[in-house]
């Protein structure tokens, strides 16, 4: 059989649209349901894997279902979309070829291409399949072969094109029409007997069925529209039997070891001789839970879930238009009311049925409620009645109210309605009777002291939805238009959730709490301590709860994306169920009959499948990892930076009966919260932002709260690592460093102490030697010159006495007074602190040269800098300046017999420079050596790191420079 045959065969089996009529052999009278969401209804192929995700191959590409969501793949190398032939590893990777003979694979939620398949040189698509741990491919160059561990390929080229294959236990069979071999490992092939002559006629296109059950292959031989099956045998080929079917043959689907042949109008069950019509479907596969799917070229993808939603016949006669409304069960009594106006009692006992019809004029039958045990309370579209089951007697209680709800409790009936919340005795037939208002005020203040013509006690004036009674604290709850309030004997109040209104629809009294269905807000509770949200309020169906409902020792919740069974003593979920077919909002009713969950639609009524403990876990698997937003993390253990810190984690969880019950319960180790959370739904990321560095195990399981079981753990372990300034070597180097700045700053501390404490002392030594100047100062000079006045005194004294003259004695004390005075004023300018400027210094010694020439005949002259700088001088150094310069100006006026002396200071530089000059006799240097006022200049100029310097020059000159 040529190659161009092949094709053609392969490609008419895909897209035939002829085929014979009217061939069924004992037809499945079923239907199927199909799951929207691929972007075409032309689905090829199949594949459940080890995971139990569901594949689809299809016209777009392919897809992967986990029961809730689609996620579609693709590369940008696709060189067309539809894809076919989709087997699975021994790694878990997807693989699957396009029409265009380019393989693909899925690995970590990622379509990559097979590049070593080089399908440029392909005359067509490959047929592939799994052996082992290889990729078997047909090629027009012989067979392509793909080691899926070692991830080499090579080609065995070989003069004959192969054009389909199938896998077996012992090999893979590779053939058609003239030639059939099996390659069972290496580099060739064995050529395998075969004598049969599959077909008479030469344009019969024959090709294998990549499917195989055991060493059972299936040949597909069109158009003659046949199925032979072959038993390969050491390296033989043996017939088993032809199967026969009325049109083109697309494709063989093994399911659990069922074999069905796939035609255009039938597909056959080979063993049981069954058949399924009408659906072009091209392969059947069974999930790990038993729903099983369905491809079609016409309707997609399909289902046949092993837990549907049954429709219960009531076995009632109604006239057409007519259909049941309501449903309730009170004293093994089942009650149906209906849109027309009828009551259904059935004696779930004995079965007996009775019927009751309204009076014309009060509706449909909206809502029934328990009264006490023989009554029941049944409202119609307008209107309220009282219904005795043992005398199957109705009594009307109300024409004109649209009862919304009931609450009936040991101390009053609260009736919410479209116009009012009313309130009634407990015993509703006395309601006329005004003795009971009394009683009823005391409990309600508010309520109206009139009382309507039917005898119900407004409470207040305003449209209410729903009412429920707390005997845990004695509080009417109610929701009104404008949201819920609280009566109590105070008085009314509104009930705020974090601050905000609440708006709802349905509330529900049990013992120690009231669960509020809201619009917007879940599932809340109000109890002794407030109002809160449930326990698990996240595993709650997201969108308003349109209505609660008691069920025996269960809570419905009806919400607007399905029904959910809840325990209201644990606050768990139970079960829940979406409705695929059915609206939420069409949704009439819902009761336990006989422990079956009924609900009552337009359409009839349906039995809600039964929570049933599953043999088969569920299954999760981590697809990927996004870090910040961008990097993919493929592998366990990987090491982060610490700036990696953000990161969403994608799980897998393929689970396709009651989806919705199917939440992600995760703790992550290492954190500071280790406590188990969960999402809302199994496509929802595990998020974390700004983790910490440190080593972190992330655990994670599928639970399924409808059925109770759960996966395993599944971990996986990450490690961030700390910025490089935390890591231990150079935390080692910063703890040295530090160590060494702290032992600096302590070698400083103590060095600066020790130099306060020497600057301290210093200044004692300094002070102390001030105190020892002054003292010799004062000893000295004052008082030689005291002990010089005192004798001087005495002697003018004595004189006095003998009556000589003492006026020169008196001239000698005046004189030496003036001079200690001026002594005493020298000491006291050395010691004011404020004298401690240069300009206060400058000046003192020009005024003491003035002063010190006054009275005689020398002719003074100072000449002093034009701009002095401000520049502090501390005592010592002005008193040594001071001194110096005194000195020389003392030497001129003994020793210079001068008639002129000038004092010139002058400022260059940092330095001082002190010039006297006379205009005397000069000096001679060897007398000038020996005296004791040179010498005491001259120590105090080196004092003061200064150069004095003395010649001769029309006089005597001195020059004496000091830093300053």
């Amino acid at each position: 059989m040529t190659n161009l045959l092949c094709r053609k065969a392969i490609f008419f089996t895909l897209t035939c649209l002829v085929g014979l009529m009217g061939y069924e052999v004992s037809a499945q009278s079923f239907t199927l349901r199909k799951i929207p969401g691929l972007p075409t209804n032309e689905v090829y192929d199949l594949l459940v894997d080890r995971q139990g995700l569901l594949w689809i191959g299809h016209d777009y590409g392919l897809s992967s279902f986990d029961g809730k969501t689609f996620k579609h793949y693709s590369n940008n190398k696709q060189a067309s979309l539809a894809v076919s032939d989709l087997v699975e590893d021994s790694e878990g990777k997807i693989w699957c070829h396009n029409f265009s003979g380019q393989i693909f694979y899925i690995e970590r939620g990622r379509m990559n291409l097979l590049t070593q398949f080089d399908y440029k040189k392909e005359t067509s698509f490959p047929r592939i399949v799994i052996w082992k741990n290889q990729l078997l491919a047909t090629s027009s160059r012989g067979l392509f072969i793909y080691d899926i561990k070692k991830k080499k390929a090579k080609y065995i080229i070989y003069p004959n094109t192969f054009g389909s294959l199938a896998a077996t236990k012992n090999g893979v069979i590779i053939g058609g029409r003239d030639y059939w071999y099996l390659y069972s490992g290496g580099n060739r092939f064995y050529k395998v007997h075969f004598t049969p002559e599959l077909t008479s006629r030469a344009y019969n296109v024959i090709s294998i069925s990549p499917q195989s059950k055991g060493d059972t292959v299936y040949v597909l031989v069109n158009p003659d529209a046949k199925c032979v099956r072959l038993k390969v045998e050491d390296k033989k080929i043996n017939v088993i039997d032809e199967i026969k079917v009325p049109d083109f043959v697309n494709t063989i689907s093994i399911v659990n070891n069922e074999q069905w042949i796939h035609s255009k109008i039938t597909s056959l069950h080979i063993d049981k001789r069954d058949s399924i019509s009408g659906y072009d479907l091209t392969d059947i596969v069974k999930d790990r839970e038993g729903n099983q799917w369905y491809s079609s070229l016409k309707h997609g993808l399909m289902v046949k879930y092993t837990d549907e939603f049954k429709k219960v016949n009531p076995a009632l006669s109604l006239p057409t238009g007519d259909y049941i409304k309501t449903v309730f069960t009170d004293n093994k009594k089942l009650v149906l009311g209906t849109h027309a106006g009828r009551i259904f009692t059935k004696d779930l006992q004995n079965g007996a049925v009775r019927k009751i019809e309204l009076p014309n004029g009060f509706g449909a039958v909206e809502l029934i409620f328990h009264y006490d045990k023989s009554n029941i309370l049944i409202c119609t579209s307008v209107g309220l009645f009282l219904f005795n089951f043992n005398s199957f007697k109705l009594t009307q209680l109300s024409a004109y109210c649209v009862v919304k709800d009931i609450d009936v409790n040991k101390d009053f009936i609260a009736i919410a309605t479209a116009t009012a919340l009313l309130i009634s005795p407990s015993d509703i037939l006395q309601k006329l009777d005004r003795s009971y208002y009394p009683t009823l005020r005391k409990k309600l203040p508010g309520l109206y002291q009139m009382t309507s013509t039917e005898g119900l006690f407004p409470l207040l004036m305003k449209r209410c939805k729903s009412v429920s009674y707390a005997q845990f604290n004695n509080s009417l709850l109610c929701s009104f238009k404008d949201g819920l309030f609280r009566f109590t004997k105070k008085g009314c109040e509104s009930v705020l959730f974090n601050g905000e209104v609440v708006n709802s629809n349905s509330l529900l009294t049990y013992p120690s709490k009231i669960f509020i269905g809201t619009l917007s807000k879940g599932l809340l509770v109000y109890d002794k301590n407030g109002i809160r949200n449930t326990k698990n309020n996240e595993l709650l169906f997201p969108g308003p709860i349109l209505r609660l409902k008691n069920l025996n020792d269960k809570l419905c919740i009806l919400g607007s994306n399905g029904i959910q069974l809840f325990d209201p003593e644990t606050e768990n979920v139970i079960a829940s169920y979406s409705l695929p077919d059915i609206n939420p909002g069409n949704v009439l009713d819902i009761d336990e009959v006989n422990g079956h969950v009924w609900m009552t639609t337009i359409d009839g009524i349906f039995e809600l499948p039964k929570v049933r403990q599953r043999k088969v876990l569920p299954n999760i698997n981590l697809q990927y990892t996004i870090v910040n937003g961008s990097d993919t993390l493929t592998n366990d253990s990987l090491p982060l930076q610490h700036n990696q810190s953000s990161i969403r984690f994608y799980y897998q969880v393929p689970w396709y009966s009651n989806s919705e019950s199917m939440h992600i319960a995760y703790r992550l180790l290492g954190s500071s919260d280790t406590s188990w959370q969960y999402t809302a739904n199994t496509d929802q990321p595990i998020s974390f932002i700004a983790l910490k560095p440190g080593v972190y195990t992330l655990d994670a399981k599928a639970i399924n709260t409808a059925e109770n079981i759960e996966s395993p753990i599944q971990s996986y372990s990450f490690t961030i690592e700390k910025p490089w300034w935390l890591k231990t070597p150079y935390l080692i180097l910063e703890i040295t460093t530090l160590l060494i700045l702290i032992s600096l700053s302590i070698r400083r501390y103590f060095i600066n102490r020790l130099r306060q404490q020497k600057s301290f002392f210093e200044k004692e030594l300094a002070i102390q030697q001030e105190r020892q100047r002054i003292s010799a100062d004062i000893h000295d000079d004052l008082g030689a010159s005291l002990s010089g006045i005192r004798m001087m005194a005495e002697m003018a004294k004595r004189k006095n006495e003998r009556q000589e003259k003492v006026s020169s004695d008196l001239q000698d004390i005046h004189s030496n007074v003036s001079l200690l005075s001026q002594k005493m004023r020298e000491v006291i300018w050395s010691l004011n602190s404020e004298n401690d400027t240069l300009e206060n210094l400058l000046g003192y010694l020009h005024r003491r040269g003035i002063e010190l020439f006054a009275d005689g005949s020398i002719h003074f002259r100072s000449s002093l800098p034009e701009i002095i700088p401000h520049i502090i001088l501390n005592g010592e150094k002005r008193r040594h300046i001071y001194l110096i310069t005194k000195e020389a100006l003392h030497n001129a006026l003994k020793h210079a017999q001068c008639t002129a002396i000038k004092l010139n200071i002058s400022i260059i530089g940092d330095m001082l420079i002190i010039q006297i000059h006379d205009d005397g006799i000069g000096f001679i240097p060897s007398e000038i050596i020996d005296g004791n006022g040179l010498k005491n200049m001259q120590k105090r100029v080196a004092t003061l790191d200064g150069k004095i310097k003395i010649k001769n020059k029309n006089g005597t000159y001195v020059s004496i420079e000091i830093p300053i």
